[in-house]
């Protein structure tokens, strides 16, 4: 359990926390996705399509080929992942060698295949973080242990958790509604997802160790951690506004230029969510050695997540502030237009810029 906690707490955390970058008003280096209210009813749509097709593909074909091609997609998309964590984590510490376009080359293809020129633009840094990160793939490929299967794994919840956002709370609240029926549905309505889990051999879930002889392994899915940990990020990022609201009294353009992830503010709803998330794995954890059965962790881990949030918000007297935060992720407006319409629309929430855009003042208002 002391490792479950571990694992989970650190790739929250520092995942989150990297999600700040996400409000920065410049967008030379945007990257994030957007989830609306329509992807998250499309959610377990989805997710249960996937499941299925990977339970008929483990029972009709040789799970032998099915592991092998899963494996090896997989592990090519982790090493990618992974080079993103290292270059999140030593750019800082090695600026001088993450320089922006120190190595810039153009290829152009074939017009019937490609017409515009392709630009491959990197730096030492980032060439080195790939080496590590393939070493560390042909090594899960090669012995399988569970440490590399791990780090992949968590570079996945990682890139997740640091790049998708909510754009609010009700969306954020229905996606793990959906995904709670499913993964309920799922585990105790028949063996599918079980059946999936325990023959998926790609880093998709967490391993614990639980004994030696034999080794036997207890897992937690990438989407207990990833999905509650998107959440968690909004909350953080609304952390995050308050504390800017408060000292910029709604000047969005001091509030999120020149964003620091390492910056000292207030986090009463990141942490209340943080520590009922992790009560929840406890419960989830508790219910399995009691039923002795697979347990769907969000059935535990979503109530808990959601109350967090309320009780926060009632408790601090912004559930009204907090149903209403947005964070604003169309690119056709422009914090400089959104100025325009601030005394209109002034006794509203604020939105929270995501990318720059041209007419945000018509959506982006000021308390």
């Amino acid at each position: 359990m002391a490792q479950m906690f571990l694992y989970t707490f650190i790739t929250i955390y520092i995942g989150s926390h990297d999600s700040l970058k996400q409000l920065e008003i410049d967008d030379k280096t945007k990257k994030s996705d957007n989830i609306t209210a329509y992807d998250a009813m499309m959610f377990p749509v989805i997710g249960s399509a996937a499941l299925l097709t990977l339970y008929f593909a483990y029972k009709f074909l040789d799970p032998f080929y099915v592991n092998l091609l899963l494996t090896l997609y997989l592990t090519l998309a982790g090493v990618f992942s992974l080079q993103g964590v290292f270059t999140t984590i030593l750019e800082p510490v090695f600026p001088n060698f993450f320089k922006k376009d120190e190595y810039v080359k153009t290829f152009k293809l074939p017009n019937f295949i490609y017409k515009e020129p392709i630009v491959f633009n990197t730096n030492k840094g980032e060439i080195v973080c790939l080496i590590l990160s393939f070493a560390i793939g042909l090594r899960w490929i090669f012995y399988k242990d569970f440490i590399t299967h791990n780090v992949l794994a968590v570079s996945f919840c990682f890139q997740a958790i640091s790049l998708v956002i909510l754009s609010n709370f009700l969306i954020g609240f229905l996606l793990l509604s959906g995904l709670f029926v499913y993964d309920i549905f799922w585990v105790f309505g028949n063996d599918v997802m079980v059946t999936v889990a325990k023959s998926f051999e790609a880093p998709v879930k967490l391993l614990f160790p639980v004994s030696s002889d034999p080794v036997h392994y207890s897992m937690l899915g990438l989407g207990d951690i990833i999905i509650p940990g998107i959440l968690m990020s909004l909350c953080l990022r609304f952390d995050y506004y308050l504390f800017k609201n408060n000292i910029h009294k709604g000047n969005l353009k001091k509030m999120f230029n020149d964003i620091s992830i390492h910056e000292s503010f207030k986090k009463y709803y990141f942490y209340t969510i943080i520590i009922f998330y992790e009560l929840g794995l406890v419960v989830t954890y508790c219910m399995l050695f009691y039923f002795e059965h697979p347990q769907p962790a969000l059935l535990y881990l979503v109530p808990a997540c959601i109350l967090a949030i309320l009780a926060c918000s009632i408790c601090k007297r912004e559930f009204k502030l907090m149903i209403k935060y947005q964070e604003i992720t169309d690119k056709s407006n422009t914090v400089d237009d959104a100025s325009k319409n601030k005394k209109k629309d002034k006794e509203e929430i604020p939105k929270i810029q995501e990318t720059p855009v041209s007419n945000a003042k018509k959506r982006i208002t000021n308390k």
